[in-house]
């Protein structure tokens, strides 16, 4: 019998190179034409994470942290406090991969991004450090090492993202299978500890059919950092895991049933959701978030700020 922990069956695969990448992104732009602005700078951000993927194929289970299923009940993320010193080695040719297409589509930041490339491949940036300062979201210690390269706090912190990003995603794939298997039930990622980018309601999966009702509808988070997905409650802020539904708001989108965002009053966040069931054509639901920046705008414009901070959902924001 199935576990209520196995993600839906009917959840879209994860895209399984950089070229399917790309068709999901022309798929994307096919939909929304309208945001064209967003997409089409950023989804090849998508790509480069995805062709430093084959820098990483020789990576085995066994050069990674032990998962302890004790430790993810409770409620302790499976990389939380590790040092990130077996990913170190291989953080100069990721960043050989994604920092020049960062520089390319945003040439105002090329000059920073050659400073921090210089940094990791000359050994005086510690890439280990830097995700560990990332996923630990300690911005004394990013800004520390910002001034010692001369680049600005935010860019570093988006250089780090898009460095940690085929790294973390690779080394929670391997070990996908043990997290999914310990139970979980926070809002934060149970691989990396990050928050995630948006929320997806599945279509109906036959084989929990007994959790659900109204025809399916499982939510499932996606995350920021590492693109893991996991289960989720069906109302909860990720961040503060309030679970009163007097104090999350849903606020959908007129013409686009499928497409809102939740609201939460008690911390002031949000987290944009896609409803499977009324979406046919999404190929890869990393992507998905591109295509929902409409209600980044209609939530900031309300006052509240995102659950996970992304470089699309803070186009505009000072350094």
């Amino acid at each position: 019998m199935s576990s209520h922990f196995e993600l839906p069956e009917t959840l879209p695969p994860v895209a399984a190179d950089a070229e399917a990448v790309q068709r999901a992104l022309d798929g994307l732009l096919t939909r929304r034409p309208e945001l064209a602005g967003v997409i089409s700078p950023f989804g090849p951000l998508f790509v480069a994470s995805r062709r430093a993927d084959a820098l990483l194929k020789n990576w085995r289970p066994e050069e990674l942290p032990r998962v302890f299923p004790d430790k993810l009940a409770q409620g302790a993320p499976w990389l939380a406090g590790d040092d990130l010193q077996w990913l170190a080695d291989r953080g100069a040719a990721v960043a050989a991969e994604v920092l020049p297409e960062l520089a390319g589509q945003f040439p105002v930041v090329a000059e920073e991004c050659g400073r921090v490339l210089a940094a990791v491949n000359e050994g005086r940036l510690d890439s280990a450090l830097l995700i560990r300062r990332l996923l630990d979201n300690d911005a004394e210690g990013l800004a520390t090492m910002a001034a010692g390269l001369d680049v600005r706090p935010g860019l570093l912190g988006l250089a780090a993202r898009e460095i940690a990003l085929p790294l973390l995603r690779r080394a929670a794939g391997l070990r996908t299978a043990e997290i999914a298997a310990a139970q979980w039930s926070r809002g934060c990622c149970p691989c990396c500890g990050s928050l995630p980018s948006a929320s997806f309601l599945s279509r109906r999966d036959e084989r929990n059919a007994e959790f659900l009702v109204g025809g399916g509808g499982r939510k499932v988070f996606l995350c920021s950092r590492c693109e893991h997905r996991w289960n989720a409650k069906r109302v909860m802020c990720p961040v503060c895991e309030n679970e009163d539904p007097h104090a999350i708001e849903r606020v959908s989108v007129e013409q686009k049933p499928g497409e809102r965002v939740y609201l939460c009053k008690k911390c002031g966040t949000y987290l944009p959701c896609l409803d499977l069931r009324e979406t046919l054509d999404v190929a890869a639901l990393e992507i998905e978030p591109l295509g929902l920046v409409h209600l980044d705008i209609l939530a900031r414009e309300r006052g509240f700020v995102p659950a996970a901070v992304t470089p699309w959902n803070t186009m505009g924001d000072g350094e």
